[in-house]
């Protein structure tokens, strides 16, 4: 099963650069974090 990782292809409506980045990171370090737990 293949998980998009790519977050920034869900439009954000409203959110500035600065805040897409911002969540890009949170949303990085959540898969990193899921992977951690589920994958090991």
């Amino acid at each position: 099963m293949v998980i998009e990782r790519n977050m920034s292809c869900f439009p954000l409506i409203g959110a500035t650069e600065t805040e897409r980045e911002e969540i890009d990171a949170i949303l990085q370090d959540t898969w990193e974090s899921a992977e951690d737990g589920f994958f090991q």
